[in-house]
């Protein structure tokens, strides 16, 4: 297919990105079903114009062609771009971590913001560094991707450079996690502690703290009054962090033993600011080895409200439609015993990182049957898009008087927990979510089921797998681009294809 891709791509400018990610050829059928991937707007002409090329490419075949809006996993292209700096870039391996890496997406183009070190960013703007890793990445991703680097400048403040501002406002007391360090060697003094906090829970944290990690960093400053302080920066691979060590005679003489590079344990007492900065000071500082090959755990979430605050689900009442909800329904056993959420999300565009949740619809299936809803506008603080504003109907004024996300975000996450999460194209949906609700510290770890891929393996007949397309096979009815309507449809959906499967699919995510 790559010279039929090539060709493709020549009948419009927007298949330039074009890319072909599964083909499909029933040989006793003769039918030819080809998914195609792309990151730019398209409608159903740009898919009859690929099927009917096809069509003539492969006359002996009955083709037909699906086009997926692809949308850039940002948490993954920044796992693709480490993986390649530790390839082929070993000089800046462990000079920059995900936290380094920013991206702003214009439809078809990711420009990626590199913050480093001056040295770093420097080796990065030679030796066709570019071009290598577009290469790279345009092996797994439709966008075009262009870089920034911006060195890391120091913030010289009056005696403590060493701040990160948090807002802890918004920050609940979730348990720390901790990890041990080996062989703590005596540079400061001799105290033996190894059992050291991830800098990701330190910087939300106040009072005595003890971290470990590799120099990154070590800045010698000066206060106005002419005392030497030392500001170095730590990294544990959960996250960055910096500390402040105020000097004596004895300190600037141990202070040559360390280096970018060295492992230490550093102890102090961290607290906020009245500008709401993070600052740590540092009175114990030894040398260690870090575990190796240690695996981080995951982050623990805030713990579900205990009643809902905002949005109360209410109850769906049984639906009676033909083949769907007749009074004697056979529910397939795979569904007994088992709770789903399906979700769908309105937004403001298609950039999980950027762009906020205009519309939660989400219904409740327990054991195989659909028990309640949970829907409500969502203030983005933010206007919407003339063309969003068209596609879905949603307003300005529709959402002026709605709650902001950071309010309903507890009673989503209790609808939601424990349970399977369910949506159609669950990458673009859960990103949403994910994205905006771990900014609250509500961490969604749930398994998760993409009717789409569902749909493709089990109505390939269809000419394509939009939501629309196939509720109309199964005869459900819906008002599309309305987040309830769509998650209701997509529940339906959901019974109908398990019973024709007669099993759970692989998990999506």
């Amino acid at each position: 297919m790559s010279v039929a891709l090539n060709e493709i791509r020549r009948l419009d400018e927007k298949f330039n990105r074009l890319k072909i990610e599964s083909v499909y050829y029933e040989e006793k059928s003769m039918a030819l079903s080809v998914v195609c991937l792309l990151c730019v707007h398209f409608d159903e002409n740009d898919q009859f114009l690929i099927q009917n090329y096809l069509a003539k490419r492969f006359p002996f075949a009955s083709v037909s062609v699906t086009i997926r809006k692809t949308v850039c996993d940002c948490d993954l292209v920044v796992k693709r771009i480490l993986q390649f700096l530790a390839d082929e870039c070993k000089a800046v391996k462990g000079r920059i971590n995900g936290s380094d890496i920013s991206f702003a997406s214009e439809e078809d183009c990711v420009t990626v913001t590199f913050t480093a070190e001056e040295q770093v960013c420097e080796y990065l703007q030679s030796a066709n560094f570019e071009a290598r890793l577009s290469g790279y990445l345009e092996n797994f991703f439709c966008e075009r991707f262009t870089y920034k680097f911006i060195p890391r400048k120091d913030r010289v403040l009056d005696d403590v450079l060493a701040e990160e501002k948090v807002d802890y406002s918004r920050i609940e007391q979730i348990p720390a996690r901790y990890f041990t360090v080996n062989y703590v060697t005596r540079l400061f003094d001799n105290n033996p502690t190894d059992r050291v906090m991830y800098i990701a829970d330190a910087v939300e944290r106040t009072g005595e703290i003890a971290i470990a990690g590799k120099i990154i960093g070590i800045r010698e400053r000066q206060t106005k009054k002419g005392k030497i302080f030392y500001i170095i920066d730590f990294n544990d691979g959960t996250g960055r962090m910096s500390g402040t060590v105020f000097s004596t005679k004895e300190i600037i003489r141990k202070m040559e033993k360390v280096q970018e590079g060295s492992e230490v344990v550093a102890i102090g007492n961290a607290e906020i600011t009245e500008d709401g900065y993070h600052r740590f000071t540092i009175s114990s500082l030894n040398l260690c080895e870090l575990p190796k090959d240690f695996k981080y755990e995951e982050k623990a979430s805030r713990k579900p409200p205990e009643t809902y605050l905002v949005v109360k689900p209410e109850k769906v009442e049984q639906y009676k439609q033909v083949d769907l909800f007749d009074l004697i329904e056979v529910i397939p056993e795979c569904l007994k015993g088992k709770t789903f959420v399906v979700f769908d999300f309105e937004t403001t565009g298609t950039t999980p990182q950027e762009d906020k949740i205009t519309e939660i619809g989400a219904v409740k299936i327990v054991d195989g049957k659909i028990t309640e809803k949970f829907a409500s506008m969502v203030n983005p603080e933010r206007k919407i898009p003339e063309k969003v504003v068209e596609l879905t109907g949603i307003t300005d004024e529709m959402v002026a008087d709605a709650p902001v996300f950071a309010d309903i975000a507890g009673d989503l996450y209790k609808f939601c927990y424990g349970s399977i999460l369910i949506a159609h194209n669950l990458a673009f949906d859960y990103a949403f979510v994910k994205n905006q609700s771990k900014q609250l510290n509500y961490v969604y770890n749930n398994r998760g089921i993409d009717t789409v891929g569902l749909a493709r393996a089990l109505l390939p007949e269809l000419s394509n797998h939009k939501l629309n397309t196939v509720c109309e096979h199964f005869g459900i009815e819906f008002l599309h681009h309305r987040a309830y309507c769509d998650a209701l449809a997509t529940a339906q959906m959901f019974i109908e294809l398990i019973k024709l499967k007669g099993e759970l699919p692989e998990f999506d995510a």
